[in-house]
């Protein structure tokens, strides 16, 4: 049995309480808990090893590893973490999450490197190359985050407001 990763997108607007962000879908079959952040879904120990030391064990300095749930968690998210057998639950900033994404990127273009070189020469130790392609990963989740973060400054600037919506990514996995 592997292990899964659960991300979910939450955001507060000036220091209110943190909600569940607009963007997840509520899941009929999962009784009406959210569904993760698409764009983050798949299995790749690497990458849960470089958000939270999970899996991937030998991952040096994990950008969010052992934080647990944070305490202002929104109730929904709660109740979803609680009603399953989730484990080594942590949450990061969108700043930590581009690192994340970044360390990850990087390690899949060596990964490409190592991949093409064993095509060119084949007697080398097929080993050394890690498949990845389960895992489909990309920034959508920043862009998202910096679309509405831009479109709020507008908004404030325009109408005069002065709300400041900030957010952070929640991560659970299960086994």
């Amino acid at each position: 049995m592997g292990c899964d990763a659960h991300f979910f997108l939450e955001r507060r607007i000036n220091k209110g309480d943190w909600h569940l962000d607009p963007s997840h879908r509520l899941d009929k079959e999962q009784n009406d808990f959210p569904r993760e952040i698409p764009s983050l879904s798949g299995r790749s120990y690497y990458f849960f090893g470089i958000v939270a030391g999970v899996r991937a064990t030998y991952i040096r300095r994990p950008v969010a590893e052992g934080r647990g749930l944070p305490k202002d968690l929104s109730p929904l998210l709660k109740a979803y973490y609680a009603a399953y057998d989730f484990h080594s639950p942590t949450y990061l900033s969108p700043k930590e999450l581009e690192r994340a994404l970044k360390r990850y990127s990087t390690y899949l273009s060596r990964q490409e490197n190592i991949k093409m070189n064993l095509l060119e020469h084949p007697a080398k130790d097929a080993f050394a190359y890690e498949g990845t392609n389960i895992f489909t990963i990309n920034g959508s989740v920043i862009n998202y985050i910096r679309d509405n973060l831009a479109w709020e400054k507008a908004e404030n600037e325009l109408l005069g407001f002065k709300n400041k919506t900030e957010y952070r990514i929640i991560v659970w996995f299960d086994s």
